[in-house]
């Protein structure tokens, strides 16, 4: 856990990354986008946010999400093949050509999930931290 931006309590996150080796016919990446609202998680507003990393600014999907009378704020990309990417068009066309041109089609999916417990503007700040960490660690542990 890591403390919010004024030092108060710890808030809590949770990450989850699905790595995919191999993508194939019915065997590949879903987007948050569906099964976050499947799972009764209603979006009031999402947009792409830049994250300064140490490996560089990288831009990620930023969704307010409520169910029932809960809030979080989830950032989602797509990483892999030494890329990181945000739009799912974009990772679609990419994987299509690797898979084309390297025979490749591995990419992950990295969710982070914040509760809102305070401002929405905190649990985004929290989710940026976990980011800005999280991005260089995975470019380290995937395959280029």
């Amino acid at each position: 856990m890591l403390p919010d931006s004024t030092g108060a309590a710890p808030l809590g996150f949770s990450i989850y990354v699905g790595y995919y080796d191999q993508q194939t016919q019915g065997h590949s990446i879903h987007s948050p986008k569906n099964c976050l609202p499947g799972a009764g998680w209603e979006p009031l507003a999402s947009e792409p946010e830049q994250v300064a990393t140490a490996a560089g600014p990288v831009t990620v999907n930023r969704y307010l999400l409520q169910n029932k009378t809960q809030q979080a704020v989830v950032f989602y990309w797509y990483q892999g093949r030494g890329r990181v990417a945000w739009n799912e068009y974009l990772v679609k066309w990419d994987m299509l050509k690797d898979a084309a041109l390297r025979r490749r089609s591995d990419e992950a999916l990295v969710r982070i999930v914040v509760p809102v417990r305070g401002s929405v503007d905190s649990a985004a700040a929290t989710a940026a931290r976990v980011a800005a960490t999280l991005v260089p660690a995975l470019g380290n542990a995937l395959p280029a």
